[in-house]
Formats: structure tokens, C-alpha cells, sequence
């Protein structure tokens, strides 16, 4: 741990993207022919230009693109480029504190010395051929690395050499933080064998307080995470694929909000086939859970936005491939909702604001069981459009027990798009033809909040095609969950 790290990365400034433009403007440059020219990816010079993700650019892959643009540095990144390079040292050696002094108060309590993290290294080392292990140890070094920890010259680590190479690279938060003590104390809070965890505890013997206190006395706060798939049209009136997530929706600060997820390398769109959905999928499900979750207990709810004439599409039944080569079917492994497209693209007009106004109404009943007031039921194919949209706009719920022809339901979709109604659960088969019918009305006796997961229900225990759980589509669209475009402007790192 003796050599000092410099490599930096840096974020643009708002001169600075500008700057960028104007010189790339005047030199009659893409940012494909910067990558060409500079052997820059084109993933990293989108990086610079969209701070907004932010996403940093290496101090090497910035010189090369500023000087190309005949641009200095400092005129892309600010006064942050005269900041000095951070450096890593041994946290004994020049903190003044002995790790094995028990009069230290608090402070070492929490270093740790070479000798210490050596010994760890080895305990992991001699354990590695146990697989579950393994897993523990790659999670644990997940949630260790800090955000932005990884970029265009860092790889994620999967050897064990790596790992730790990584962790002493670290910088300590501060003078009583260690990276290699809270990646033991991650491996810790897991189910790993007894003759591990001992040997933990001896080798960090002053520690063993710390490991009693901080350990998990109480299960750890689930987060309400969200996969947002995005179908929209092209030009030429062709589906693409865009994805983007919400690790944590208790996060309010957008660019920290949404994450965005790679379709296809260097894409930040593609075209739709449904015969590659399985590999689009499994792809997007095991980024979101390995890059953003890192382990963290989740409840994943898969947002699927789709064109009008594709709402009823059985997206639920989508399949897809687990770390484990397990086939699962999305609909009954997570929450699935579909949202409408056609609504999103006209969020800025009457229909935008009818929308919010809809689901302001419906917030604060969120925790509540309906009233039968705010729910109308379309029992019968021949509804009249106009009586419907007029009384949707009093109401915060639509139930469709009937099935529908395609005709049917553009009236029924004109209307609650025009009255703004943000939730429908519908069945695509005539319920009472179903083999559990009773099923249908009992999807709103629980608070209304509860419904997603009602319906996920209802898909886990369908066996047949005459169970309603196979025939469910649960529109829910809340516009307080839509991403910027800039999400979706460039592929994630």
C-alpha cells in the first residue's frame, strides 16, 4: 500500500460543453470522428459532453480529446483541473495512531494496518473456491467502491488480486474510515461460515465490538427500485428500445434519480424484435442488479412504456434468464405495469395536465380501499366513448371485466387518455368465462397502493389460460416517474 495514486477524472463544466461544441463545430467534427481520430470510445466522449450523467472522463482521454479540438483541459473541466491529484497512503503510516493501542478512543477503533489487511486478503484467498463464498466477497466489494469508482481506464474487479488491489486504491472517507474494514464488515452482515467470520474477528480482535454493534440486528430497508422500458416510435413508424432505472425512489435529485441501462453496446436505442426481447431483458435485469443494487434487498417494479395499439400486448409473460441460467417469467418474478407512450409524448399539453391533475387526486388515496365513487366498471363492449371519458374525469380508477376488439379499445384508450386517468386494470378475456371471476372485483378490496402486487399475485398462481392472472394488464402511470431525456441521449457506461 505504499504507492501513491494519481490518476484523476473529471466532470465538464457548463463553459466547458460549450466550449466542446464551438471548437468541434469549427473543426467540422463528430463525436464519431473525435473517437476516430483520438482512439477515444465513443461511450466516454459522449461521458464529457453530457456532465449531467455524471459520468468522468479520464485525465488521459481528456488531454487526448482536448488536444484534437485544440482546446486546453481547464478549458473543458474548470478550475478543477488545478486541483491536486489524489493520493492513497497506508492509513498507518502517517496517521499517527497505533491500530493496537486501546487509548485511542474512537478513532482506532475503526484503521486498520497492513499486517491486518494482508491476513484478511490471505483468509479470502485460502476460501476461494467456495462458489457462495465468492459471491458474498464480489457483492461486498460492489457496495465498497464508491459511485463513479469505476470508468473508462478502472474495470470492475473479479479476481480476488484485483479486489483488493482496488480497495487499498481506495481514499479514505476520513481519518477513521478504512474501504478493506467496511468490505469485511459488508462480507460480515452476510450468511458465511462460522470458521470465517472467527477468523475475521481475531485477526481485527479490537474490533470485535464493532462487528457486534454494527452488524443487522433488523432486516435492511427494502428498496422500491423500478425498470423503466421505453417502446417508442421511430420516423419510420418502427418500435425502438430505450431502458433506464431507479435504483432507490426515495432519491428526489433527478440525475441521481435515474440511471441509465445499456440496450446494445455504443446504442442508446434499437430496433424492437420481439425474438431478442429474451436477451434484451436478461441483459437489462442483470445490469440493474449488478451495477445498481449490488446485493441491497430490493422490490423491482418493471414499467413498460408502450404505444396505444400495444397496451394489451402480453408483456407480462416476457421471459428472461437469471445469474443462474433459470428461464423466469418477469410478470410473475416482479411487479409488471405497462404505461402509455401516446400519453408521454403529449405530457406538455391538455392531455398532460388532465393527467397530473388525475393523479393529484389519486395520491393522497393511495394507502386507502376504494370507494366504490372513485371506480367505474365497463362491464359491456358497447360503451359510448364520450359518456365515459366525461365520467372518468371524475373518477380515479377504470375496471374492464370485458373483452374488447381493437376498435373498442382505441375508444376506450381516447378516452382515458383524454380524461387523464392514471390507473386501469382490465382483463383481455371476458371475466365471467374465467375459471375465477370473483378474483377480478377483489383486486380493489386492499388499499389501493396494494394493487400492483395483487396482481402479481394473480399471475403466480395462474395455471391455466382460463385463470384470470393470465389475462391481467395493469395500466399505472405516474407522471411524477417519467426520466429526462437525457437519460436516454447517450448508452451507460
Amino acid at each position: 500500500m505504499s504507492k501513491e495514486r494519481n490518476r484523476r477524472s473529471f466532470l465538464a463544466t457548463v463553459e466547458g460543453v460549450s466550449k466542446l461544441r464551438g471548437a468541434m463545430g469549427d473543426k467540422g467534427y463528430t463525436r464519431e470522428k473525435i473517437a476516430e481520430i483520438t482512439g477515444v470510445s465513443l461511450a466516454t466522449i459522449n461521458n464529457l459532453f453530457n456532465p449531467n450523467l455524471k459520468r468522468k472522463v479520464g485525465e488521459s482521454n481528456l488531454v487526448l480529446i482536448a488536444n484534437t479540438l485544440e482546446l486546453k483541459p481547464k478549458d473543458i473541466v474548470g478550475n478543477e483541473w488545478d486541483s491536486p491529484a489524489i493520493t492513497t497512503k497506508p492509513k498507518s503510516a502517517d496517521s499517527g495512531i497505533n491500530p493496537h493501542d486501546s487509548n485511542n478512543g474512537n478513532a482506532e477503533q475503526q484503521s486498520i494496518d497492513d499486517n491486518q489487511v494482508n491476513t484478511i486478503f490471505t483468509i479470502i484467498k485460502s476460501n476461494k473456491d467456495n462458489s457462495e463464498f465468492l459471491k458474498v466477497v464480489l457483492m461486498a466489494y460492489s457496495r465498497t467502491i464508491p459511485d463513479g469508482w469505476l470508468d473508462d481506464w478502472r474495470e470492475k474487479a473479479t479476481e480476488i488480486n484485483d479486489i483488493f488491489n482496488q480497495l487499498k486504491e481506495i481514499p479514505h472517507l476520513n481519518s477513521n474510515d478504512s474501504p478493506v474494514l467496511r468490505f469485511v464488515h459488508f462480507v460480515c452482515e452476510e450468511n458465511i461460515p462460522q470458521t470465517i467470520r472467527d477468523k475475521f474477528e481475531q485477526v481485527l480482535s479490537i474490533k470485535s465490538k464493532y462487528f457486534k454493534t454494527s452488524a443487522r440486528s433488523t432486516p435492511p430497508q427494502q428498496l422500491h427500485s423500478y425498470l423503466l422500458i421505453r417502446f417508442c416510435l421511430t420516423g419510420t413508424n418502427e418500435l425502438s428500445v430505450q431502458a433506464c432505472c431507479i435504483p432507490d425512489d426515495t432519491i428526489c435529485e433527478i440525475y441521481e434519480r435515474f440511471k441509465p441501462l445499456t440496450v446494445e453496446e455504443q446504442q442508446v436505442a434499437i430496433p424492437f424484435v420481439a425474438e431478442k426481447m429474451y436477451l434484451l431483458l436478461s441483459n437489462l435485469i442483470k445490469q440493474f442488479y449488478e451495477n445498481h443494487i449490488k446485493g441491497r434487498s430490493a422490490d423491482l417494479t418493471i414499467e413498460i412504456f408502450l404505444p396505444s395499439d400495444r397496451l394489451h400486448d402480453e408483456v407480462e409473460k416476457w421471459s428472461y434468464e437469471d445469474s443462474e441460467g433459470m428461464v423466469l417469467t418477469i410478470g410473475k418474478e416482479h411487479m409488471v405495469v405497462v404505461r402509455s407512450y401516446d400519453r408521454l409524448k403529449n405530457s406538455y399539453t391538455q392531455i398532460g395536465t388532465n393527467w397530473r391533475n388525475r393523479w393529484g387526486e389519486v395520491q393522497p388515496s393511495l394507502r386507502n380501499i376504494l370507494s366504490i365513487e372513485q371506480v367505474r366498471t365497463v362491464n359491456e363492449a358497447g360503451f359510448d366513448c364520450n359518456e365515459l371519458r366525461n365520467c372518468l374525469v371524475r373518477k380515479n380508477v377504470l375496471m374492464v371485466s370485458c373483452e374488447l376488439t381493437n376498435q373498442q379499445r382505441k375508444g376506450l384508450l381516447k378516452a382515458i387518455h383524454s380524461a387523464g386517468t392514471p390507473i386501469v386494470i382490465w382483463s383481455r378475456s371476458e371475466v365471467q368465462n374465467l375459471n375465477n371471476p370473483k378474483n377480478f372485483d377483489a383486486l380493489i378490496t386492499e388499499p389501493l397502493h396494494q394493487l400492483t402486487a395483487q396482481v402479481k399475485q394473480q399471475r403466480w398462481e395462474a395455471k391455466s389460460d382460463k385463470d384470470l392472472g393470465n389475462h391481467l394488464v395493469l395500466l399505472w402511470d405516474d407522471p411524477n416517474r417519467i426520466p429526462p431525456r437525457s437519460i436516454f441521449e447517450v448508452p451507460a457506461s
